[in-house]
């Protein structure tokens, strides 16, 4: 008898949480909805297998802790960003047109993907599912939609799987970590005619400096500058110091 009570308890939670996972995904269809990405891709996405809340998202957002940049500060970190710096030619290039010290694009390109080498882990429909589900108000729920649906809008256009598209847990994208409300500033640096913050490097270099000339680039005040791409005064401080280390002959 305890047995059967046992198992009809686990059976009920079990209906429970599978309810409350549906409810939560039909609600995030909703939002796509309004937010304007077609019922056809909204259901294509949410019906996925793939689909679904990303645990590790939810691991981060629970023992968030200040953010650690001693990792930019290693010899090889430092290296590596110099040589970047000395030999990219399209950085020099970028600096000329939109006025942004060179190290400072590429202390921004280092922080926010190791200079190409890493686009985040998670696949952008789940990340912006479990930020979703865990978002305590409508606006909070209407801008999550508004941002994936721009992910929509450029993986309809190139014909991309939106699984396939890496973001980091807070939903950057790209080579220069761009929110998706950021793809606007992304250039056509080399001049093909695509401006591709995905794979590109010299779009991304052109593209990162163009945010900052855009956003109203200070060279007397450039923690406040760098504060316009990301929020966070370390983040800037990190971004300047990275920027003077490579500096250095």
């Amino acid at each position: 008898m305890r047995y059967a009570v046992v198992l009809i308890f686990l059976m009920f939670f079990s209906v429970c949480i599978c309810g409350q996972a549906n409810d939560k995904k039909v609600s995030f269809g909703k939002f796509l909805s309004r937010a304007g990405v077609s019922d056809s891709a909204v259901h294509s996405i949410t019906n996925d297998p793939r689909f679904g809340i990303d645990s590790s998202i939810l691991g981060i957002l629970k023992r968030r802790t200040k953010p650690d940049y001693s990792f930019l500060f290693t010899e090889e970190s430092v290296a590596r960003g110099r040589s970047f710096l000395k030999s990219y030619i399209p950085v020099q290039d970028a600096s000329k047109k939109f006025g942004i010290p060179a190290d400072v694009i590429v202390a921004v390109f280092r922080v926010e993907s190791d200079l190409g080498l890493f686009l985040g882990t998670h696949k952008a429909p789940n990340t912006y599912f479990t930020l979703f589900s865990v978002a305590k108000s409508e606006k909070r729920k209407r801008y999550l939609a508004s941002e994936f649906k721009k992910i929509c809008i450029v993986c309809e256009a190139r014909m991309l799987d939106p699984f396939s598209i890496p973001t980091s847990w807070a939903g950057a994208v790209g080579l220069p970590q761009f929110m998706p409300s950021s793809f606007s500033f992304a250039i056509d640096g080399d001049g093909d005619g695509n401006a591709d913050i995905l794979r590109n490097f010299t779009d991304t270099v052109w593209s990162i400096a163009h945010y900052l000339h855009t956003t109203g680039w200070n060279q007397k005040d450039p923690i406040a500058s760098l504060m316009k791409y990301n929020n966070s005064r370390t983040y800037a401080k990190n971004v300047l110091k990275y920027a003077k280390e490579i500096s250095k002959k």
